[in-house]
């Protein structure tokens, strides 16, 4: 991990700086909970091309930090992406809301009691009701996952989509070669799907409560995805 600090890509002043893993990039909001250690319970979704990590306080929200995955971003990618985009929350008890300094709404996240808000920046202040939010909604669930998720010795807060090209690379689960397209969230755990049927994965993780690690190894052929977890045997 290293750590990249934007003296070179200073974001309208912002003080920022950016954590480097091995397959995205981290950008810190709030430094009050990373001064705590080891993050609470966060939880991840996915807006855009982008994952919030967020918390739920008693009254709201919070988001701690914003992941760029690297297959999308480069550095400057993320710079620019900073440059462009904010969020805010809103909630949803209110009638209107007012979206101050904004260009157009990109896409909105349905929360538990709130809404997440993707929206370019601007000059502007639109006055939005949930109506308008309605075509930008999207229908994804905010779901506890059931499993710990540690890729390349980190752990996540969410299940990201992993590509797979199957010319070249190699996925083994548990000593076991799986021929997929992607790997993707499914239920609160882990799918490995086929392109063109991304409603029901080809397989599944079961287990619940357990550890999943996931190594991505480079080599000039391709890469190795390896997946290992515990299971229990159910016996009927």
């Amino acid at each position: 991990m290293s750590v990249i600090h934007l003296s070179k890509y200073r974001s309208n002043n912002k003080k920022l700086s950016i954590l480097e893993k091995s397959t995205y990039f981290e950008c810190i909001i709030n430094k009050e909970s990373e001064k705590k250690g080891k993050y609470p319970k966060y939880q991840g979704v996915k807006l855009g091309e982008v994952y919030f990590i967020i918390e739920k306080n008693k009254k709201s929200y919070e988001v701690f930090a914003i992941h760029f995955p690297k297959d999308i971003f480069n550095l400057s990618d993320v710079v620019n992406w900073l440059n462009k985009y904010t969020y805010t929350f809103m909630d949803e008890n209110i009638e209107s809301f007012v979206v101050n300094d904004c260009c157009e709404v990109i896409e909105v996240i349905k929360l538990e009691g709130y809404f997440l808000i993707l929206y370019q920046k601007g000059n502007e202040s639109l006055i939005k009701k949930e109506e308008d939010f309605i075509s930008l909604i999207k229908n994804h669930p905010l779901r506890d996952m059931k499993i710990t998720l540690v890729l390349n010795g980190e752990q996540i807060y969410y299940i990201p989509k992993i590509k797979i090209d199957k010319r070249k690379d190699v996925l083994i689960v548990n000593g076991n070669c799986v021929v997929s397209d992607y790997i993707d969230e499914f239920n609160g755990n882990l799918g490995f799907y086929l392109q063109g049927n991304p409603a029901l994965p080809l397989t599944f993780i079961f287990a619940e409560d357990t550890v999943v690690y996931i190594d991505i190894l480079e080599r000039e052929q391709g890469k190795i995805f390896i997946v290992e977890y515990d299971y229990e045997l159910y016996i009927l």
